[in-house]
């Protein structure tokens, strides 16, 4: 290989940084949550959909409670390295902005992770923290969509606009007294808080895979070009 060639191929380290950071950080954070899952849905049953998602770190009540903290720690690690790849990038000041921003999600889980369920008010700011910054996370997708398409996808879009609409639904089951979600009943109950939860999780999931893809496409892109060039 060239010395070219060596440059050429180096690059792109940035993109492949932030894909396979925001891949990893995603596998690690559904593992965490499918095993911890798997743990209590012998007993719950399918009314674990009515369990806030975040009670799958509780030590007194999750019997893999370690397993899931310990991969939101690490999904969040995951997340922020990522982001800063995407920040080395270099691409635009959306991508940055976009970066800066992630980078604060990622903080925020990993601070669910270090400061569980049962760790009341501190785990109370971190999801604060971590539901902001995915709000504006969302935010910030949303108008990159309008003006640098190739840094957010159509179905990324879709997810940001879900996410967005999680992330105020969350926001607006906050009790401003105790700056804790509003409570659910039993089990047997559907719980508004519980699925508004689930579906932000999701969605702050899913756009980690879709800004993955996007580094990607970006690395694609560039090497079309390249190549068509005389």
């Amino acid at each position: 290989m060239t010395i070219k060639d060596r440059n050429d191929y180096g690059q792109f380290d940035p993109h492949r940084l932030v894909f396979h950071m925001s891949i990893g950080g995603v596998m690690i954070c559904a593992f965490g949550a499918a095993v911890s899952i798997m743990s209590v849905l012998g007993t719950l049953g399918w009314q674990v959909i009515n369990l806030r998602i975040d009670r799958l770190g509780d030590y007194l009540s999750s019997p893999l409670a370690y397993v899931y903290n310990i991969c939101l720690l690490f999904a969040g690690a995951s997340f922020v390295i990522a982001m800063l790849g995407l920040f080395s990038m270099r691409y635009n000041n959306f991508s940055r902005y976009i970066a800066i921003i992630g980078g604060c999600t990622g903080l925020g889980i990993m601070l669910l992770g270090i400061y569980p369920y049962n760790d009341a008010d501190s785990h109370r700011l971190a999801a604060l923290v971590f539901v902001n910054s995915s709000l504006a996370m969302f935010v910030l997708l949303i108008f990159t969509r309008r003006n640098n398409q190739e840094l957010c996808s159509l179905p990324m879009f879709f997810v940001a606009l879900v996410g967005l609409a999680s992330s105020i639904g969350l926001l607006a089951q906050i009790d401003p007294d105790t700056l804790d979600y509003l409570s659910c009943g039993s089990l047997e109950q559907f719980c508004p808080v519980a699925m508004t939860m689930w579906i932000h999780t999701s969605a702050t999931m899913l756009a980690g895979v879709g800004l993955a893809l996007m580094a990607r496409s970006l690395i694609h892109q560039a090497l079309e070009e390249r190549r068509l060039k005389p």
